[in-house]
């Protein structure tokens, strides 16, 4: 688990704009029930961009969550969440195995009824979101920086 969250917001914002993303976690869990967990409290540890960080921990555990559940990844495999700062926003993904070959796509409403709520969160918080398919499953949301 990597945290690099010492640095001053204006440094921050500088490398961020210059058009490099500036990785603040960068972590790999066992794909297990405690997996959430452990990237709530990896996010809890920022000190910065205290304003996001509540709808980044929500986002990271849906997602998070979602990789445990659906992605047929087993207690062998990690899964990886990224936190990176670039162009006015924060972007937060996770990456699974993917083995499902099944996409990330929202709830019928319902399906809400009975659960199934964590992509709509995720689409209500982010500003966008995604997922892309190469050898892995990464399902990424971006959030703006206020």
């Amino acid at each position: 688990m990597s945290f690099r969250d010492s640095v001053s917001l204006p440094v921050r914002a500088g490398i961020a704009l210059a058009g490099n993303p500036l990785r603040l976690i960068e972590m790999r869990v066992p794909c297990d029930e405690c997996a959430p967990a452990a990237a709530r409290q990896a996010l809890a540890g920022l000190r910065v961009l205290r304003g996001q960080i509540g709808d980044l921990t929500l986002i990271a555990s849906e997602l998070i969550t979602n990789a445990v559940l659906h992605s047929g990844c087993t207690t062998e495999d990690e899964l990886e969440l990224l936190l990176e700062w670039t162009d006015g926003h924060l972007r937060l993904s996770v990456l699974d195995p993917g083995r499902t070959g099944k996409s990330a796509k929202l709830a019928m409403d319902e399906q809400r009824a009975s659960g199934g709520v964590g992509l709509f969160l995720v689409e209500q918080l982010a500003s966008q979101w995604g997922a892309e398919r190469s050898e892995h499953y990464r399902v990424w949301a971006e959030v703006p920086v206020a």
